[in-house]
């Protein structure tokens, strides 16, 4: 199972994300915003970061910026309830694995272990 770090602002959000993804047995961390995020990130390594694309202080994108500056090299997933062609173009420009909308759908599970999957080829 994976170590996954999550960072959205909406707790409510990061809870249930955290709720399905720990059923699933994996060990889930979650930061309100993106500096508390990349901070975690950077000394824990988590397999997989999902990052909210909308949140205060710094967005989701600059998230992914930031931590691919200091090396990061894990998977990193955006997550947005905006389900628009140009978040995607968006989302992966800013060196991120790939994209999620919110709400997430019954397969969430199945789709973060699919990236799981691929990241251990």
């Amino acid at each position: 199972m994976a170590d996954i770090l999550i960072i959205d602002d909406d707790e409510d959000i990061a809870d249930m994300v955290s709720l399905r993804l720990s059923l699933r047995g994996h060990t889930v961390h979650a930061q309100p915003n993106g500096l508390k995020g990349i901070e975690h990130a950077v000394q824990a390594t988590p397999e997989l970061i999902l990052v909210d694309m909308q949140m205060p202080e710094i967005n989701g994108e600059e998230v992914v910026e930031r931590l691919r500056d200091k090396g990061f090299e894990g998977l990193i997933i955006l997550l947005s309830a905006a389900r628009i062609p140009e978040h995607l173009r968006r989302a992966l420009d800013a060196r991120c694995n790939g994209y999620i909308s919110k709400p997430v759908e019954r397969d969430f599970e199945d789709q973060i272990e699919k990236y799981l999957e691929s990241a251990h080829v």
